[in-house]
C-alpha cells in the first residue's frame, strides 16, 4: 500500500515535468492575418502571432505556412519575429484562408493548427466614414447682396460596408465651431452617402466623389462681415446602430475647409487732362470695380493732388486753388453717388471741375489735376 502511494506520486511528478515542457493552452499561440483587417489589397499579407518575443527568442522558433488546412509537405521555416509574411498563391480576388503551424524547437512542440480569412479585394471598405482631398472654389458673388458667395466644392469619401445607412452634412459656421452648431450662412445640405459622381482609390480604399455649389451668406456687423474666418464643414450622420452603444453626432467623423472674407485696401487714381485756362472743364466720371470684383466696404475717402482728403460725404466738395493768384487755378472734386449696384458692378459717380491754371503744366498750353479715392473691399478666397 505504501509502495503504491510513492509510485502514485513519482508518476504525478514525470507528468507535471512533461507538462511543464509543453506550453498549456493558454499560452498556445494565437494567429491573425494583418492583426486582423478584414480585408486587403496587397497578396502579401502579415501572419502574427502572440509570441511574446525577446533578443533570446531568435533560434527558437518555427513555422509553417498554407492555404490548406494539411501542411504535412510544406516545409518549416526559421521565424525572425512574431509576425512573418505570406503572399497568397493565386491572384485571384477572393476571400482568403491561411493556416499555419508554430515548432516551439527547445521544447519539439507543434502548436496546434492555427487559421484565419481575409478578404483580397481590388478596393477595401473603410470600417468608417472617412474624408479628404476638400477643393473649393468662389465661383460666384452674389451682387448687389454684400458677403453673399457661391462655393464649388468637390471632396471624397470612404466607402464603407453599410453606405446605406449614411448620410454627409454640409455646413459652412465660423471657424472653430463645432460641427454641430446651427448656422443662418447656408441652409445645410445633406448629401446621401451613396450619391456620388464617381469614385477613386486611394491607399486601397475606395473613396465615392462628391460635387456640387452651396450659396453661402455671411451674416454682416455694420460695414464688414461679423466673421473673417469661415470652416466649410462636411460631417457624417446616421450609421449602424449598435445595441446598447449611443452615438453621439459631436462623435461622427468630420472634415473642414477654411474660407478667408479679408479686409483689403484699394486705391483708385483719376487723371483728368481738360484744364485749358479759364473756364477750364467740368464733368461727370463713373469709376466702378468692375463685375465679380470685391465689395467695397467702411469709410471711402476723396483726396486732390495730394493735398486735402475728405472723408464719404455725398455733394461735399474739396477745392483747390494751385495759382498763386486767389481763384486762379482753382481744381474741385466731389462725389455725386456712393458705391451702389448698377447692373453688373459697384459704381460711385465723382463730378469734377476746373478753372485758371493749376500747378501742372503738360506742355501746349495743357494743364491737368489728380484725384484718388481710397478705401477698403473684402476678398474672399481659400488659402
Amino acid at each position: 500500500m505504501k509502495k503504491t502511494k510513492i509510485s502514485s506520486l513519482l508518476c504525478a511528478v514525470v507528468l507535471i515535468l512533461i507538462l511543464g515542457a509543453i506550453p498549456n493552452a493558454s499560452a498556445q499561440s494565437t494567429m491573425k492575418i494583418n492583426h486582423g483587417d478584414l480585408c486587403t489589397t496587397n497578396r502579401t499579407v502579415s501572419l502574427d502571432t502572440n509570441i511574446p518575443w525577446t533578443a533570446t527568442s531568435y533560434g527558437k522558433w518555427k513555422y509553417r505556412a498554407g492555404e490548406t488546412p494539411n501542411l504535412v509537405n510544406v516545409g518549416w521555416q526559421l521565424m525572425n519575429g512574431p509576425s512573418v509574411s505570406h503572399t497568397f498563391i493565386s491572384p485571384d480576388y477572393v476571400r482568403k484562408t491561411v493556416y499555419m503551424e508554430i515548432l516551439n524547437v527547445p521544447n519539439n512542440y507543434i502548436n496546434p493548427a492555427l487559421s484565419d480569412s481575409i478578404d483580397y479585394k481590388q478596393a477595401c471598405a473603410a470600417t468608417k466614414p472617412a474624408f479628404r482631398d476638400i477643393v473649393l472654389t468662389i465661383s460666384t458673388k452674389k451682387y448687389p447682396e454684400r458677403f453673399k458667395f457661391d462655393v464649388t466644392y468637390l471632396f471624397y469619401a470612404a466607402r464603407t460596408d453599410h453606405d446605406d445607412t449614411y448620410q454627409i452634412v454640409i455646413k459652412v459656421i465660423p471657424e472653430g465651431a463645432a460641427p454641430t452648431t446651427a448656422t443662418s450662412f447656408a441652409p445645410p445640405t445633406t448629401l446621401n452617402y451613396t450619391a456620388s459622381q464617381g469614385s477613386k482609390l486611394f491607399e486601397g480604399i475606395e473613396y465615392r466623389r462628391f460635387t456640387g455649389t452651396l450659396t453661402v451668406y455671411a451674416p454682416a456687423q455694420g460695414e464688414l462681415p461679423q466673421f473673417s474666418r469661415l470652416s466649410f464643414n462636411v460631417r457624417a450622420s446616421g450609421g449602424p446602430r449598435v445595441p446598447g452603444v449611443v452615438v453621439l453626432p459631436s462623435m461622427q467623423p468630420s472634415a473642414s475647409k477654411l474660407i478667408l472674407l479679408e479686409n483689403v485696401p484699394y486705391k483708385i487714381n483719376a487723371h483728368r487732362t481738360e484744364c485749358t485756362g479759364a473756364p477750364g472743364g467740368k464733368g461727370d466720371v463713373t469709376h466702378g470695380f468692375g463685375a465679380g470684383a470685391l465689395w467695397p466696404v467702411g469709410q471711402t475717402v476723396l483726396n486732390l493732388n495730394g493735398t486735402n482728403s475728405s472723408a464719404t460725404a455725398v455733394g461735399r466738395e474739396i477745392k483747390f486753388d494751385s495759382n498763386p493768384a486767389p481763384f486762379i487755378g482753382v481744381r474741385a472734386v466731389r462725389f455725386l453717388q456712393l458705391w451702389h449696384w448698377n447692373v453688373n458692378n459697384y459704381i460711385c459717380n465723382i463730378h469734377w471741375w476746373c478753372e485758371g491754371f493749376s500747378n501742372t503744366d503738360r506742355g501746349a498750353n495743357l494743364y491737368d489735376f489728380r484725384y484718388t479715392i481710397n478705401g477698403n473691399q473684402i476678398r474672399v478666397r481659400v488659402p
